[in-house]
């Protein structure tokens, strides 16, 4: 096995705990592909790609064309799997178009939670290797955690020479080299997939708006008109300025910015429903002073070994729910954590701190007592959060903080807000419907499908993004591309997009499948264009 250089290896400027496993992943797949091909074949994130996504590796030729392409993902959620699973059809689809004839690898480290997405991508796949299931899977675990206990967060240069040097002695590579080199004599059906040669069209004025933030703000505050508002006493979105109380210069950006692309009649249609999807999260940001005592409380019983109390008080915030959105206990307890460390802390990191498996029963169950829809109390879940807080959190957070966690991390992302689809729906005179179809993915229907809204030939699509917009425009291109090769009556498949999608995002979906696509900053020309079908 040859020494490795800093010149072959490339670190990123800044990794996350989280991302940083992942790098080290992915260092494990090098050093597994140079055991088999060679550290001149080898090329891990190549510039340029082969495509125009950035490959994790490519293995080539010896003229260096490519040969195999391999595809790196992790274990997430049932949700976050899918999506995940889509960004890699949108991969796929791109080799098979460009490279018919290279052969796709998929490793996924960890276990597949979406078991119909795995057919799928195994059917797609010349290899889609689930290292879960396999015994070695363990091994390499200890082996990475062994190297974090080792080594810390380390980002250097020099380090990840170290890690490659030092993984390529270890027996679990030379194992994981021969899984490899079996799975790879398998070859999926080249067949399936084909170029999409029509490009899609769009408005090359795509500027960035903000609808989505705007109507959960609204929703949960009743304010449509900044200049009328006159705030009275103290209010977490309010700041104090030498005209008097007024509305912090971010959330009248939003209102005012969303006005201005909409008018001010669409937008109070758009409003009106989001104040109605938006109750529960309007109870709890009126309600933060509650959270914020509730939490005080609760770490003082805790550091007194007062779990009478403690259970006392949680029985009393259950009285609350209809008031406070929610238990108060619960939520101020997490809402301490979040003012910390975003929104790490949901109900699959507490099923893993206190032991209970990850199931889709359990995390339910939990939720469930956060929202006040159960009364249970299972101490051993409250235990690990309460204390968790008590060690984490030096500073209880202030009201402000609550509200732009209410706001960021639970408004804005509710399932039930879809301002998009409100005005798709009132263009088309509310006489289209929603639908789930079916895609090239699985004819049948039962994996991979698309929710959209079907007006006329038309089939419409929605997403707002932000700083994962990238990710959401190859989530996207696989479901746009799936959809225009699947057997349907769409002439025109249509995309609505609110948030800071870029220049390369747009141009990425106008190759993949998508016919027409528009911006919430360009309303006018979804209105004429669906007018036309009228």
């Amino acid at each position: 096995m040859p020494e490795f250089t800093e010149k072959k290896i490339k670190s990123p400027m800044y990794l996350d705990s989280s991302k940083y496993i992942y790098r080290l992943q992915e260092a494990f797949v090098y050093t597994v592909l140079v055991q088999i091909y060679g550290s001149e074949r080898v090329l891990w994130n190549p510039v340029p790609s082969p495509v125009e996504l950035d490959a994790d590796f490519v293995v080539t030729k010896v003229d260096s064309s490519p040969e195999s392409v391999f595809c790196i993902t992790h274990q997430s959620s049932q949700n976050a799997h899918q999506a995940k699973a889509w960004r890699d059809m949108h991969e796929l689809f791109l080799y098979r178009s460009k490279l018919p004839e290279i052969k796709t690898v998929r490793i996924l480290f960890g276990k597949e939670t979406a078991r119909g997405w795995h057919h799928i991508l195994e059917r797609f796949f010349d290899f889609n290797f689930v290292t879960g299931d396999y015994s070695i899977s363990i091994i390499i675990d200890n082996l990475i955690n062994s190297l974090i206990e080792k080594h810390g967060l380390d980002n250097s240069n020099r380090f990840w020479v170290d890690v490659i040097n030092t993984l390529s002695d270890q027996t679990p590579v030379l194992k994981f080299a021969g899984i490899l080199k079996k799975g790879m004599t398998q070859e999926a059906d080249h067949k399936l997939l084909a170029e999409l040669s029509r490009r899609g069209h769009y408005n090359k004025l795509f500027l960035p708006s903000v609808l989505r933030r705007a109507v959960a703000f609204s929703g949960i505050t009743g304010i449509t008109e900044p200049e009328k508002f006159n705030p009275a006493g103290r209010k977490p979105f309010v700041e104090k300025t030498v005209f008097g109380n007024r509305i912090e210069p971010q959330y009248r950006e939003w209102i005012e910015s969303s006005i201005s692309y909409t008018d001010c009649k669409l937008f109070k249609y758009i409003t009106s429903r989001g104040y109605e999807e938006m109750t529960v999260y309007r109870k709890r940001s009126t309600n933060i002073k509650c959270f914020i005592d509730t939490a005080e409380k609760s770490i003082r019983l805790f550091k007194n070994n007062d779990w009478t109390g403690l259970e006392k008080l949680h029985y009393d915030g259950f009285k609350l729910v209809d008031k406070c959105g929610g238990n108060p206990l619960w939520l101020g307890l997490r809402y301490y954590l979040r003012s910390t460390r975003g929104d790490s802390y949901g109900s699959s990191w507490l099923c893993k701190e206190a032991g209970i498996h990850t199931g889709v029963a359990n995390l339910f169950s939990i939720s469930k007592i956060f929202t006040g829809e159960s009364d249970d109390f299972p101490t051993e879940v409250f235990s690990v959060l309460v204390k968790t807080v008590v060690e984490s959190v030096k500073y209880p957070p202030c009201g402000s903080e609550i509200f732009r966690i209410i706001l960021f991390e639970e408004a804005i992302k509710s399932r039930h807000l879809e301002p998009l689809f409100w005005i798709i729906e009132k263009f088309c005179n509310f006489q289209g419907q929603l639908s789930t179809v079916a895609t090239v993915i699985d004819p049948g229907g039962k994996t991979g499908t698309i929710r959209g809204y079907v007006f006329k030939e038309m089939f419409f699509y929605w997403k707002t993004a932000f700083d994962g917009h990238r990710d959401k425009t190859k989530e996207m291109a696989g479901r746009g591309m799936a959809l225009a090769l699947s057997e349907n009556p769409f002439i025109r498949r249509v995309l609505l997009l609110d948030g800071s999608f870029t220049g390369r995002d747009i141009e990425t979906l106008a190759r993949s499948g998508w016919t027409d696509i528009f911006s919430v900053s360009d309303l006018d020309s979804l209105r004429c264009f669906i007018g036309e079908f009228h």
